[in-house]
């Protein structure tokens, strides 16, 4: 019928994409509201979702917007919003009611574990507190859970507010409970907190960065008394130009070895240095040395951080408890706990500048902790139910950012 009126030129209609969007518009509000939740789950039944894709996990980020006041149905838009119980904690806390423009949004994703994702709400901040987030996610939660949809974890990037926001819900060290906490709507349940994979490898690399015998090196890293030092990957990339006529490593380049701020950032450029491309570059580079021995601790970490990238890229699915990937990751996981444990008697400060930091050692372990404890609960609930490694991350928060900026 559209394309037919549009065909005859009668009158000018506008394009199918355009009305598409008309169609699926609903009022934006700061906010959880059950509009958005019923548009989702009646997307969710027109795609004949199994009752295995009603359980996943929370993403949340924040994305820096231009600072601005709109006049919207004759209200001002533009103002930081974070719920009512958020402003009165904050009135308490300010004495007094004081209104400020936001200068942040924060985004709540639902991913379902077949891939089923949806954005569930937004709320302009001006940076986010660890006690709001409590507030606003645990309402999420509850509100996805009276909509037919499950969270058994919540994912995040490594800032402070949200760090702030895990230990909320544990009495000690996070890492002793594997980050797995009380389920406050599922009485009995455990919720998983984990910092998304890809900020994980871009923090890995940024220590590997800092390690060195140089002036400006924070970090010399070390295992089992063999250092891993940044020089280590320059030197295996000037070989590799120097001596073979076509390169062993055909992607490496200067970007990733010598990245500027706005290069740090790039996903695949960390994942790259750490990937198992890499490690056969410094196997080959180790054996053109007489003294090939020097390697041993870079190469070590390169086998565990490109286990790593290999399983949290890979696009097939794990569809039950006893994949051969899930036993990597357990000895994974036992080799990063064995680095931090092996300089735990010396001064904190001493050991400090011989591993990662704390910070990157705990969210690589949540991480792991995360997903093995989501693949073994889905699994064993729903036979015959697949986990997507390459889908465990927030690449699609900051894709639904990258998209709105476009917009």
């Amino acid at each position: 019928m559209y394309q037919d009126l549009r065909d005859s030129q009668i009158f000018q209609l506008p394009s199918g994409r355009h009305l598409r969007r008309l169609k699926n518009r609903v009022t934006q509000r700061p906010g959880i509201n059950d509009e958005c939740l019923e548009w989702m789950y009646n997307t969710a039944q027109a795609n004949n979702l199994p009752p295995c894709g009603h359980y996943g996990g929370i993403i949340h980020d924040e994305a820096k917007i231009q600072q601005d006041l709109v006049i919207n149905a004759k209200v001002l838009v533009g103002w930081i919003d974070t719920g009512e119980e958020a402003h009165y904690l904050n009135v308490l806390r300010e004495k007094g009611v004081n209104q400020s423009l936001a200068t942040d949004v924060l985004q709540l994703t639902f991913l379902g574990n077949t891939g089923f994702r949806f954005p569930i709400a937004h709320f302009p901040t001006c940076g986010i507190k660890g006690s709001e987030l409590y507030i606003l996610i645990w309402e999420a939660v509850s509100k996805l859970q009276s909509w037919g949809f499950y969270v058994d974890y919540i994912m995040q990037d490594g800032g402070s507010q949200n760090r702030e926001f895990t230990k909320i819900h544990f009495n000690g060290n996070p890492t002793e409970e594997f980050f797995l906490s009380d389920h406050l709507v599922c009485p009995g349940k455990k919720i998983a907190h984990c910092q998304d994979f890809s900020h994980n490898m871009k923090k890995l690399r940024n220590s590997l960065l800092s390690s060195g015998n140089h002036k400006y090196s924070k970090r010399l890293l070390q295992k089992d008394g063999s250092y891993i030092v940044w020089d280590h990957w320059i030197d295996a990339f000037k070989w590799d130009e120097r001596t073979n006529s076509r390169k062993v490593y055909y992607k490496l380049s200067s970007t990733h070895i010598h990245p500027d701020s706005s290069e740090k950032m790039r996903n695949h450029l960390a994942d790259e240095v750490l990937n198992e491309d890499m490690l056969n570059l410094m196997k080959q580079y180790q054996d053109s040395l007489h003294n090939g021995e020097i390697l041993r601790g870079t190469i070590d970490l390169l086998e565990n951080s490109s286990t790593l990238v290999r399983i949290f890229r890979d696009p097939r699915p794990i569809c039950n408890v006893n994949d051969t990937r899930l036993s990597e990751l357990q000895s994974v996981l036992r080799w990063f706990q064995l680095w931090r444990s092996q300089y735990q008697h010396l001064p904190t400060k001493v050991a400090n500048k011989m591993i990662p930091s704390s910070k990157c050692l705990d969210d690589i372990e949540s991480l792991m902790h995360s997903f093995l404890h989501v693949c073994k609960v889905h699994l064993e609930q729903f036979k015959g139910a697949e986990i997507v490694p390459a889908r465990f991350n927030s690449d699609i928060a900051e894709n639904i950012f990258c998209q709105q900026r476009g917009l």
